[in-house]
């Protein structure tokens, strides 16, 4: 078995150097860096599982960043299939009937709209 030597610590600064490249990354599509920005995101959900779990806030609001960058690179399917994979730990942190679940079902029917799967998208508004 091999046994980690980084520290929490440790791992928690890479995580938030990598979020914050990833950010930079994704929000400059002119200069050619939203697919490394895409992988970073991953890198940095990984990063902050080990670290925390995926209930934690850093771990849920770089999903969101991810979610939302996939979005804006239109790459529909991916921003479904990462928002769905999402669901039961924003449930279990936020609740049901938070705004946080609301705000999850609204994203979820805006992007079912938009592949045009109207059924889907009513049920979730």
């Amino acid at each position: 078995a091999v046994v980690s030597t980084q520290s929490t610590g440790d791992l928690a600064m890479q995580a938030d150097a990598s979020r914050y490249l990833a950010e930079c990354y994704v929000e400059s599509p002119g200069h050619g860096c939203v697919d490394e920005g895409l992988l970073l995101l991953r890198k940095t959900i990984a990063l902050y599982t080990a670290q925390f779990s995926g209930l934690d806030t850093s771990t849920l609001s770089t999903n969101d960043l991810l979610i939302n960058a996939l979005i804006k690179q239109e790459m529909y399917d991916e921003a479904l299939e990462e928002l769905i994979a999402v669901k039961e730990a924003k449930t279990l942190k936020f609740g049901e009937f938070s705004k946080q679940m609301a705000d999850f079902y609204k994203q979820l029917g805006s992007l079912y709209l938009i592949q045009s799967r109207t059924k889907e998208a009513l049920d979730c508004f």
